[in-house]
């Protein structure tokens, strides 16, 4: 369902929006000891349109947005700018046509078990699939193959200090730990090139070796002088069990989820 890259993407790039929740902005779910406040988006039904002469060139899709805060003034502020952020509107977003997107209906609720506010909102979108623009994905082996990642056994990354590793054409998830906890270190893995890699996501997890001593950077690819990643030049990963997800979306990298502190 390609309307949730152009949901992220709309989202993630709206200053009102990034500004009240930061890149707290999850498909699907969300871990429950998110800070907040947080949105998660979720693509209900994508229904294609009735013709007999060839694949749907038009699809309309049925989006749900649901916002939390333990303030209920805030949960309204975020509730309100996610609204401003995709009510009518339409355009090319991550390689998605979107011909338009409407708000329909809004509910609030309280929810007990996180003791948060949530405003669920649905949106319905219409897609332009005429024109429609896909990452081009090499299979590298007959695996499952997601945005040019592949689900199969992790990587492990042997940790030195200064030692420069890269992300391969078929990570997915990546697993670094130093030999020892002891001295200081820091190591740099870089994230593939935008081009050709939109979509893609790669997850890193850390070992019981890092500290705020002993650091993992991570850092785009030499070539991507203009790429950031959540607008900053690199991302630290500076304790033991970390972990990072991150995707390459719109030609820059963003931080999609990590794990609480």
């Amino acid at each position: 369902m390609t309307i949730g890259k152009a949901i992220y993407y709309l989202l993630s790039n709206d200053a009102t929006v990034s500004g009240l929740v930061s890149t707290r902005i999850f498909p699907e779910v969300a871990d429950q000891e998110q800070a907040m406040p947080y949105i998660v988006y979720n693509i209900r039904s994508n229904d294609p349109s009735d013709v007999q002469t060839g694949p749907s060139a038009l699809d309309t899709a049925s989006i749900e947005i649901a916002c939390y805060s333990t303030s209920y003034t805030q949960v309204i502020d975020v509730a309100s700018a996610v609204r401003l952020a995709l009510d009518r509107v339409g355009g090319t977003y991550s390689g998605v046509n979107v011909q338009s997107i409407q708000y329909t209906t809004e509910t609030m609720d309280f929810e007990e078990a996180q003791r948060a506010y949530k405003v669920m909102a649905d949106y319905e979108a219409r897609i332009d699939r005429g024109n429609l623009t896909l990452p081009t994905v090499t299979a590298v082996r007959p695996d499952l193959i997601i945005r040019g990642a592949v689900y199969d056994e992790p990587r492990t990354l042997a940790l030195t200090d200064g030692a420069t590793f890269t992300v391969n054409s078929d990570d997915h998830l990546i697993f670094a730990n130093y030999a020892s906890a002891s001295g200081s270190a820091t190591a740099t893995l870089r994230l593939p090139v935008v081009a050709g890699n939109e979509g893609r996501e790669v997850r890193i997890k850390t070992g019981n070796h890092l500290s705020n001593q002993r650091e993992l950077t991570l850092r785009p690819a030499a070539a991507d002088t203009t790429v950031t990643i959540d607008g900053s030049a690199s991302a630290s990963m500076d304790r033991s069990y970390d972990g990072i997800t991150v995707h390459c979306i719109g030609g820059q990298w963003y931080i999609t989820q990590r794990k609480s502190k």
